[in-house]
């Protein structure tokens, strides 16, 4: 769960971000598993080993990231996403945010659902 601020203009960087400032839950999946490379020292995709590279920028691009210095900080690099507006009050509180590493992809509609229902929950104790 992330807490959130108010909107800043320019900043729906990440899968959080992009879920805060559409106000819409969000499914990402199936994004090319990066899990295994080091990106500590990485500045720029050219440092970013040949047959990686486009991984990398395949990722970044349906992951919603604007450049390396987010996908930096990720502790994990998941496959899959499902991020949904948790709201208190009528107004945006949080973010809920579920990853996966698997290689399925896990967030079928029934899970979904479960997932909505789930922030439902959360939102009544926000309150």
């Amino acid at each position: 769960m992330f807490r959130i601020e108010e909107d800043e203009p320019g900043s729906c960087d990440s899968i959080v971000a992009s879920v805060r400032c559409s106000r819409k839950s969000l499914v990402v999946q199936n994004l090319p598993d990066i899990s295994g490379l080091d990106l500590k020292n990485v500045q720029t995709l050219q440092d970013i080993p040949k047959g990686h590279r486009e991984d990398v920028a395949t990722y970044l691009a349906q992951g919603l990231g604007k450049d390396l210095s987010i996908l930096k900080k990720y502790n994990r690099k998941a496959r899959h996403f499902f991020g949904a507006i948790v709201q208190a009050g009528g107004r945006p509180w949080g973010v809920l945010l579920i990853d996966s590493l698997g290689a399925k992809a896990p967030f079928t509609e029934p899970i979904r659902e479960r997932l909505e229902s789930f922030t439902r929950i959360i939102e009544s104790v926000t309150d």
